[in-house]
């Protein structure tokens, strides 16, 4: 994690992002279910939502591309490893799935990856067919992050990277910029964010545009976690001087069995859903003063 002190080292000796305070507000999961599509287009709707990143292997992308047509919301892709099946025909990529032909979870999928027993000529095969999927849909690319940060890990990182360094593309860095009272598990989990992220960063921070800091209650908090607005506002208050991802799930009420089935943090994304909607969320951005931005304005 980084301490207050290597914060402000970071921030006075890198003047690229150390102007002011900047937001960036993204949705991620559009497509994976008519709810989530329904509540980012909401969200946009409503101001508290600057961009949204797609997964165009779920069933609902196609609803979800015209959604950010119609609405003007931008998208980037959510490139994803872990959820669904592959664009790619399955014997192209047959280290990334299991028998039945779909994605393995993330725990199987990091587990087989340190085996080495994910193929990284697979993973770029699939890449740029979400790639092209993202690109038949008629969407102009904003950035690209992954479903789960399945991209944090280094030989993915770098794939990524070197295609966003030749195509002028933002990437998220999934960099922690605080601690909280966690979990033993949450705790592990910011711990190998931050050992890649720190990598990752120092690797293409001349190369490529990415964000120096992330924030989200979903990487911080345990899951069976009740949301309140206070846990948000103590987010936000708190941000360095640099430009933040504040990454957001939000869900409408959802009674689809099968789409919640996608997800284990639908109950926590109608939380979420609720606490951005609501006017004292809105009065809260508007108190900080934040400058609000996108990865394609960085």
């Amino acid at each position: 994690m980084v301490s207050s002190d290597n914060l402000a080292i970071f921030v006075s000796s890198n003047c690229k992002w150390c102007q002011m305070k900047q937001l960036i507000i993204n949705a991620d999961d559009f497509g994976i279910s008519l709810p989530v599509n329904k509540a980012i287009n909401n969200c946009f709707k409503k101001g508290v939502l600057d961009s949204a990143t797609i997964m165009v292997n779920m069933p609902h992308a196609y609803d979800a591309a015209v959604i950010s047509l119609e609405s003007k919301l931008p998208v980037g892709l959510h490139f994803n490893l872990t959820l669904g099946v592959p664009i790619s025909p399955l014997k192209q990529v047959e280290t990334l799935v299991n028998a039945d032909g779909v994605f393995y979870n993330r725990r199987e999928f990091i587990k087989r990856y340190l085996l080495k027993k994910i193929k990284l000529q697979h993973v770029e095969i699939e890449f740029n067919a979400q790639l092209k999927k993202f690109s038949d849909l008629k969407l102009s690319l904003d950035h690209i992050d992954s479903h789960q940060h399945i991209h944090i890990l280094p030989n993915i990182f770098d794939m990524v990277a070197a295609y966003c360094k030749k195509n002028s593309a933002p990437l998220r860095m999934v960099r922690p910029y605080k601690s909280y009272n966690q979990s033993l598990k949450k705790k592990l989990k910011v711990k190998i964010l931050s050992f890649c992220s720190e990598r990752n960063f120092k690797k293409w921070e001349n190369d490529i545009e990415m964000n120096p800091y992330l924030v989200s209650i979903f990487d911080i908090l345990p899951e069976n976690t009740n949301l309140t607005f206070e846990m948000y506002k103590r987010l936000l208050s708190e941000l360095p001087s640099t430009t933040t991802e504040f990454m957001i799930h939000p869900i409408v009420s959802n009674t689809d069995i099968s789409a919640k089935k996608l997800t284990r943090i639908s109950h926590i994304s109608e939380q979420e859903y609720s606490i951005v909607m609501s006017k004292e969320f809105l009065v809260l951005l508007e108190d900080l003063k934040l400058k609000r931005t996108l990865y394609s304005n960085m």
